[in-house]
């Protein structure tokens, strides 16, 4: 009995110290493969395995955390249209040739101020006021004639949108004042001064598309037909004449707005235009029939306007 409890012992001390080889040869559980797994259970049955041995399992897929994703760059708005409010203030560049009716033309430089607020946004009511102010002197072969033409105009309308495909347009109609203001020098040395004013119903459309974040590009048209056109003359103070109403009246821009500052919503607004209007003849006739004879004018207006406009 001695002898087989020291050949016990011994082969126990055998197997402890296998099995301490044997765990420092084991991987560690998260290194550890499939076909060390099968191996590992191979040499060490569960029931056969030491008290500390690590069971042979498969290990744990170590999760990995997602890089943060990374933030879509901030895209800019649409310019100034999800505003509602815009307002306008610039100058005005005009080449303005002046045919009076069976007289030689004038023609010349003439320049000034405007200034222009709309309500305008997608899909909503359309309402503007404009002014305009310029002035200058045009001339011809024989004399010289100075010109000014004052504007106010008011629109009420609606405006079209569409954010999808980037376009905006606004139908519109109003009530129009105008002036002109002539004084043409006579051979005598004397001047006549001519006051023309006239009432019109502003007939418009329009339309702009944006070309790119910072810029777009519109095509403007209104028709201008005259309600109550009439002339004063002076020397002759008090008297006011009737015009002949004229309607072929219109005037075409081409508005190329740039975006300055989307932090405060500004832009500028470079606008070249062309512009025909018309005074009629005088209809009043003496107690004989004689008519007055004041003639007929045609203006041809072409030039632009730089404007500053801030959206809110």
């Amino acid at each position: 009995m001695k002898f087989i409890h020291q050949i016990t012992l011994v082969f126990l001390s055998s197997s402890y110290l296998f099995a301490e080889d044997l765990e420092m040869s084991i991987p560690s559980i998260n290194e550890t493969t499939s076909s060390e797994i099968a191996e590992c259970n191979r040499i060490h049955p569960p029931h056969h395995r030491p008290r500390n041995q690590p069971i042979c399992t498969t290990p744990k897929k170590t999760q990995q955390t997602p890089a943060p994703a990374k933030a879509a760059p901030c895209a800019p708005k649409h310019l100034t249209w999800d505003d509602t409010s815009h307002l306008q203030i610039g100058a005005n560049y005009t080449y303005a040739s002046i045919h009076p009716h069976g007289s030689s033309h004038f023609s010349g430089s003439i320049g000034g101020l405007q200034a222009l607020y709309e309500f305008k946004t997608w899909n909503r009511i359309y309402g503007g006021l404009q002014f305009l102010w310029r002035e200058g002197t045009t001339k011809s072969h024989y004399q010289k004639r100075t010109l000014l033409d004052i504007k106010v105009e008011e629109r009420i309308g609606y405006t079209f949108g569409s954010k999808e495909n980037h376009w905006i347009l606004s139908l519109f109609s109003g009530l129009g004042y105008r002036h002109f203001g002539e004084k043409t020098p006579s051979s005598s040395g004397s001047s006549v001064h001519l006051n023309y004013n006239e009432f019109y119903i502003p007939l418009g459309v329009f339309t702009d598309w944006i070309i790119d974040y910072y810029i777009y590009l519109g095509f403007y048209a209104t028709w201008m037909p005259q309600v109550y056109p009439t002339v004063s003359i002076d020397p002759l103070k008090g008297a006011r004449w009737m015009l002949k109403e004229r309607l072929a009246n219109f005037l075409l821009e081409v508005p190329l707005t740039l975006l300055i500052s989307r932090k405060y919503d500004c832009t500028v607004i470079l606008k070249p235009f062309f512009e025909y209007w018309q005074d009629g003849q005088t209809t009043a006739k003496t107690l004989t029939g004689l008519s007055l004879g004041l003639p007929g004018n045609t203006y041809l207006f072409g030039g632009a306007e730089f404007n500053f406009n801030w959206s809110f």
